[in-house]
């Protein structure tokens, strides 16, 4: 577990692009972060090796345009494939915070699992901000003012908490924990919150954190009812990101959470340079 006087810095937000729709509601969930952190945005996009970067990159600067409030670059990278020129890309920077869409235009689950996010996040350096396909603009009056990591006891859930105390400390948010427990379960009460307890007290330093219990018939369906609830508060989790078929309990929880949230959601990955190394990969 990452000490809370020993966090992983922050120092820049990356904005994988495509060319679709969905790439302005990222950025904008991005400008937004970035500019309360007062941080620089990179907006990236792949094209095949040889062909043209003129046309993309008059794209991303009409794009970038529209986000005068913040410090917008652009990057054009070669490669075969989007996943490989982003994980290219991060690969040297050890302080980025990637925000992306899912691209994932039929919102099936089957496609957000197989796509260029997921593979990001399984061969990524970096923690990924994930909007699925039913979040929206970011309210320009209001946005994410809490960040709450969500944890069962797994490495996933450690390898990520680390990394959300980072973001909350850098953006100045508040910072909770919280467990999916089934309703009236067989642990009880008393267990349910022992643990959450004992694990606000090992982060606290100088600032209470807060804890919830949250009761659901799986870690998915409650994780998506706490999230509508709190329509402001950013939900952490960590993810193997396995492949379509391999029926691992942290990639399917990531998957359903961030194909049914409205807002953004942090995924953790098990390269994730910020994170604290992994006791057992299997998960």
């Amino acid at each position: 577990m990452t000490a809370p006087n020993d966090l992983p810095v922050i120092d820049q937000l990356v904005v994988p692009v495509s060319g679709d729709v969905d790439d302005g509601v990222a950025l904008a969930h991005a400008v937004q972060l970035a500019v309360r952190a007062d941080l620089p945005v990179t907006v990236l996009r792949q094209v095949p090796g040889g062909a043209s970067k003129r046309v993309p990159r008059e794209e991303m600067e009409l794009l970038a345009g529209r986000h005068s409030d913040a410090d917008v670059r652009v990057q054009v990278i070669e490669a075969e494939r989007p996943a490989d020129a982003i994980v290219a890309y991060l690969e040297p920077r050890p302080g980025a915070l990637v925000c992306m869409s899912t691209n994932s235009p039929t919102a099936s689950r089957q496609l957000l699992f197989g796509s260029v996010a997921v593979e990001v996040a399984r061969h990524g350096t970096a923690p990924l901000i994930l909007l699925g396909p039913k979040a929206a603009m970011p309210e320009e009056s209001s946005g994410i003012d809490q960040i709450v990591a969500c944890l069962d006891g797994t490495a996933g859930a450690e390898r990520a908490l680390g990394v959300a105390q980072a973001l909350a400390a850098c953006l100045d948010l508040d910072f909770e924990i919280c467990q999916v427990v089934a309703p009236l379960g067989p642990a009880g009460p008393q267990f349910e919150c022992g643990y959450l307890a004992s694990e606000a007290h090992h982060l606290e330093s100088g600032r209470q954190i807060e804890w919830n219990v949250v009761h659901g018939e799986t870690p998915a369906a409650g994780l998506i009812g706490f999230g509508h609830e709190r329509p402001r508060a950013m939900l952490a989790l960590g993810t193997h990101a396995r492949r379509l078929g391999e029926r691992f309990r942290e990639g399917s929880v990531a998957v359903d959470v961030v194909s049914e949230s409205r807002g953004p959601v942090l995924v953790v990955g098990p390269k994730c340079h910020m994170a604290a190394p992994e006791a057992d990969a299997g998960g």
